[in-house]
């Protein structure tokens, strides 16, 4: 499944649209991928992984 240029497994893209559709105030993540798509859809977001 592709968010913007990202790739996502489907419960990672489903994630981040709940975000979209309940206008969410900040997106959590420890996923690269989700984090990047995330972005990339305008939802302000942390990342969680390591540097």
């Amino acid at each position: 499944m592709r968010v913007g240029n990202n790739t996502l497994r489907a419960m990672d893209a489903l994630h981040v649209a709940s975000a979209l559709l309940w206008n969410a105030d900040l997106f959590l993540t420890a996923d690269r991928r989700q984090w990047r798509a995330a972005q990339q859809v305008g939802l302000q977001t942390i990342w969680l992984g390591n540097a």
